[in-house]
């Protein structure tokens, strides 16, 4: 399943929005409306929507949607949780796990 707010963040950048731009009332009336009727979908139904916004998106939409997403998907997430639950987490590593888990990243390491 692609979560909703997926679709809304993809909706920002193939939206052409930039950082400290203002969201007219008329896109975000649309973008409402939008995520009603998308968070209605099947899994599939979702996929294939998603599919053909990026298709018919503009070039330098796709190039930001690109990069947006590589960043996306790659971002450690174990950072971001609140440090009571990563040392909860950590605590069903074995030993050789968390010494090759502290050479993936400098922040685990800390």
């Amino acid at each position: 399943m692609i979560p909703s707010n997926i679709f809304y963040l993809f909706c920002l950048v193939a939206g052409r929005m930039h950082k400290g731009s203002t969201i007219s009332a008329s896109y975000q009336s649309w973008i409402d409306g939008s995520l009603a009727s998308f968070r209605t979908l099947s899994d599939e139904d979702q996929e294939r929507a998603i599919i053909e916004l990026i298709s018919n998106c503009g070039i330098a939409s796709k190039v930001r949607l690109s990069k947006f997403c590589y960043n996306f998907i790659n971002q450690d997430f174990l950072v971001k949780l609140p440090l009571e639950v990563l040392e909860y987490v950590v605590d069903y590593l074995s030993v050789i796990d968390l010494l090759i888990a502290c050479h993936a990243s400098f922040q685990w390491n800390e």
